[in-house]
């Protein structure tokens, strides 16, 4: 039933891999030896690359790597990671057309034997030349050797195998389509040189898989030391024009962060409430694909449950950000709580949970002003602020009697900091109150003459900081003439999740020194010295004259560093 194109066992002997030529070129995977003989048993593999479809030649590596050649676009190679499923492989070299035309199609191609299938890939294609070949020692063209997408999916770095003449291109920023082409690329993509062989690109349509190709004929080496200007304008090699990479999709991809911002009590007074989660991040610089509301409720509720479901559905065939629901449609005293999930353009997702209580019209009103969900930095300093009313349907002659916070994990007593404010319904909170990692519940409630309470609640999560490395003394000339040792001091070093005012030793902080010697041959015989102390003292000597010291300075707190 099959025309097979070429077929591999792995190192085991148990399983057999095969490329189909019936189909156009899918591969193929049995399970064990015992349905060798069943094809009906097996699977069909392919990995989720664009474009890559149509398989001439398999090859396994001992290690149980897959090595697998392209048709198609002329001799590609894709492979698998070891201990990777095939389907998630994302590594490929590039052949030009040129060489794939050299190339036996039912031969195993080269590059298997000799490639880590871990590393990046490092084959080269080989371009046409441009250039007369009786000019000699002049540089080949740099060629794109990779692009790939930040994990924030926010930016995308180009990288070439050679320094480059950047294209001539001496503007801080420029449009992406002075010197790459492709189809996912625009006009208003942005691009900035980060180094002669790296390019910073900001795109807006570019996605993991898209193709890539340098302008043709618009990128030349660098002018090395030895050639004048003109030589390399006009002598030089230039970008040809069949050279093909494909995006690369982020190594970690960065999921989403949902920031829902609503009122946790609503009086029954007002007409509608609101859950917002515009403030959400980390989409990758573009609009999030999907935003999927869900009532969690209960259809013995009635009217509320339909209505609400249906509200959810609504908002979330429209992606909106916002989901509104009519007070009148509901129950004064129930609660009615929401899902949340929110998924950016990379597939990352996050979620959360609201619960609105809707409050009868007797009671005080509450709320905490802006996000009832935060995440902030220890050194955040910040403070949250309450409004309170009486209900619409308050006792004639009642009053709010009593305000309050608490902290209701039980991580920070706020009797000190309540007493900080001038108001009542404002809790102050300093730097470095909150502690890393951890998680604060803070509770405003009120209660009126007549014995009516209402309450709102904040969450905010401390983020992790890090070790921040402060040293005086370095990048300086020390004198033999002047005498006396000099020091190069860590002591100040600090951790960021405390601050700055507790010094290095008092946080925890353990800080080394990595010093080598270069300069003279004195100098340059000398030993690496690893010193463990918050300062390194040189005493100068006339055998040290003409030294140079290099330190790497590492601080340590436990396992961050």
């Amino acid at each position: 039933e099959q025309s097979w194109r070429a077929v591999s066992v792995s190192g085991d002997g148990n399983t057999i891999f095969a490329a189909s030529g019936s189909d156009g070129g899918s591969l193929y995977r049995s399970g064990t030896q015992s349905n060798f003989d069943d094809y009906s048993q097996w699977e069909r593999v392919d990995p989720t690359l664009v474009g890559y479809l149509d398989w001439f030649d398999v090859d396994v590596t001992q290690t149980g790597d897959l090595l697998i050649a392209v048709a198609e676009d002329g001799g590609s190679i894709v492979f698998s990671k070891q201990d990777q499923p095939f389907e998630e492989a994302t590594h490929v070299f590039h052949a030009s057309p040129t060489a794939a035309l050299t190339t036996s199609p039912t031969a195993s191609p080269a590059a298997s034997q000799t490639t880590s299938p871990t590393a990046s890939p490092t084959a080269k294609p080989t371009a046409p030349p441009t250039m007369d070949p009786t000019v000699a020692n002049l540089p080949d063209a740099p060629l794109l050797e990779s692009v790939v997408f930040s994990d924030n999916g926010f930016e995308v770095y180009a990288t070439f195998d050679a320094e480059t003449n950047r294209a001539g291109i001496t503007a801080p920023s420029f449009s992406c389509l002075d010197l790459l082409v492709g189809p996912d690329l625009r006009h208003e993509d942005e691009c900035f040189w980060v180094s002669d062989d790296s390019v910073r690109m900001l795109p807006t349509a570019l996605e993991p898989g898209s193709v890539v190709n340098v302008k043709a004929h618009t990128l030349a080496a660098k002018c090395a030391p030895e050639h004048d200007a003109d030589s390399c304008t006009s002598d030089y090699p230039t970008s040809p024009d069949s050279v093909t990479v494909y995006a690369y999709p982020p190594s970690n991809i960065i999921p989403p962060v949902v920031q829902a911002q609503y009122k946790g009590e609503v009086s029954e007074c007002e007409e509608s409430f609101t859950i917002d989660v515009s403030g959400s991040y980390n989409n990758g610089g573009r609009s999030f694909t999907a935003i999927n509301w869900t009532y969690v409720g209960d259809a013995s509720e009635g009217a509320p449950y339909t209505y609400l479901v249906e509200q959810a559905r609504s908002e979330t065939a429209h992606a909106s950000s916002t989901l509104t629901a009519s007070i009148a449609q509901l129950v004064a005293g129930n609660s009615y709580q929401f899902t949340v999930v929110i998924r950016n353009w990379l597939g990352g997702e996050d979620s959360t949970t609201v619960i609105v209580r809707i409050v009868p019209a007797s009671d005080p009103v509450v709320e905490i002003l802006g996000p009832t969900e935060r995440v902030l930095a220890p050194s955040a300093a910040f403070e949250l602020y309450a409004r309170d009313e009486l209900g619409c349907a308050a006792t004639p002659g009642s009053d709010i009697v009593e305000r309050s916070w608490t902290e209701t994990t039980g991580n920070l007593q706020l009797d000190a900091v309540d007493s900080a404010s001038q108001r009542p319904q404002t809790l102050p909170i300093t730097a470095f109150m909150l502690t890393a990692r951890e998680t604060y519940v803070f509770e405003y409630r009120v209660t009126t003459s007549d014995a009516k309470t209402s309450n709102a609640t904040v969450k905010v999560e401390v983020t992790e900081d890090v070790l921040i490395v402060d040293v005086l003394g370095c990048n300086q000339t020390v004198s033999l003439a002047d005498g006396g040792a000099h020091v190069v001091d860590a002591q100040y070093s600090y951790d960021a999740e405390l601050g700055p005012s507790i010094a290095g030793a008092a946080a925890g902080i353990a800080s080394t020194f990595n010093v080598s010697f270069s300069g003279t041959p004195y100098c340059n015989a000398m030993e690496s010295v690893f010193w463990a102390s918050s300062q390194y003292i040189i005493e100068p000597s006339n055998a040290l004259a003409g030294c140079r010291l290099e330190m790497e300075i590492t601080a340590a707190k436990g396992a961050r560093t």
